[in-house]
C-alpha cells in the first residue's frame, strides 16, 4: 500500500506524537498482519526531512524551506562535506541502482550514484568523484552512508523486545517502538517509517512517487562509470603467455 500524501500533508507526525493515545494491542496480532517494519520496495522513492533541537533556524513542525529552497552552488573551501548532517535525502532505488540527494546543513548539495557495480559522488556542481567500488577486492572506501542495503537507516534495532504498542490519534494508527534513547513510529497498515527520534533529532518519512526505470545517470557520472570499469577488466583481464 503506497504512502497518502493527502493525509501526510495533513498530519504532522511531530505535533501528533504529543497528541496521541497508547494502545495494548498484543504483539502476535500484530505480527500476523506483516512485518514490524517494511523496507524500501526495489523500485522506489523517498524523502527523510531532519530536524534539529539545537538548530534556531528551524521550528517544530516546520520543514526547512529556507535552506532547501536554494542550495549552495558551490561547497566552502575546506569544509568536510560528509561530516555536515543532512536537512533532507531523497532516495530513488531502481535495484541494483540507487540515487541519493543530500542536501545538508550547509545548504549544500551532494548527490551520491550508483549502478550496480561502481558508486560516485558529485558535490555543489564539482566533477563526479568514484566513492566506493562495490567489488569486494576493492580497498576503496567510503565515509558517505551508504543506502545500497535497502535498508531505512538507524532502524534496526526495531524489533518485537521494543514494541512498545500502538499510538493513535484522529484517525491515524503507528506502531510505537522505543529504548532508552530513541523512538520510532510505524505506519499501521503499511509498515514504512514515519518518524525517528533520538535526543534533540527527528527525521520524518516520506514516501515518493516511483521512479524512472533506468535511472537516468548524468553524462559526465555515465563517463566516469565507463572508464573504471575499462580500467577494471584491464586490471583483471588475463595476461598472454
Amino acid at each position: 500500500m503506497a504512502f497518502c500524501f493527502c493525509c501526510f500533508f495533513a498530519w504532522n507526525p511531530l505535533k501528533a506524537q504529543n497528541e496521541s493515545s497508547l494502545e495494548q494491542v498484543p504483539l502476535p496480532l500484530i505480527l500476523s498482519k506483516g512485518p514490524l517494519i517494511q523496507q524500501p520496495p526495489a523500485i522506489s522513492s523517498w524523502e527523510i526531512n531532519y530536524f534539529y533541537a539545537s538548530d534556531p533556524k528551524q521550528k517544530s513542525g516546520e520543514t526547512p524551506t529556507a535552506a532547501l529552497a536554494s542550495p549552495s552552488k558551490s561547497p566552502t573551501p575546506g569544509a568536510g562535506l560528509s561530516l555536515l548532517p543532512p536537512r533532507r535525502v531523497t532516495l530513488s532505488y531502481a535495484a541494483p541502482s540507487w540515487h541519493a540527494l543530500t542536501i545538508n546543513t550547509g545548504g549544500i548539495s551532494i548527490e551520491e550514484w550508483f549502478n550496480g557495480n561502481f558508486r560516485a559522488v558529485t558535490a555543489g556542481g564539482l566533477p563526479p568523484r568514484l566513492l566506493r567500488s562495490e567489488h569486494r577486492e576493492s580497498p576503496i572506501r567510503s565515509p558517505f552512508v551508504d543506502y545500497g542495503s535497502r535498508k531505512f537507516p538507524d532502524l534496526d534495532w526495531v524489533s518485537p523486545a521494543t514494541y512498545a504498542g500502538v499510538q493513535s490519534t484522529k484517525g491515524h494508527k503507528w506502531l510505537f517502538f522505543q529504548t532508552k534513547d530513541q523512538q520510532a513510529w510505524i505506519d499501521l497498515e503499511t509498515r514504512f517509517p514515519v518518524q525517528w527520534k533520538k535526543g534533540g533529532e527527528t527525521r520524518i518519512f516520506r514516501q515518493l512517487q516511483p521512479p524512472v526505470v533506468p535511472l537516468p545517470f548524468p553524462p559526465e557520472v555515465q563517463r566516469l562509470f565507463a572508464q573504471v570499469q575499462h580500467d577494471w577488466d584491464l586490471l583483471h583481464s588475463p595476461i598472454p603467455r
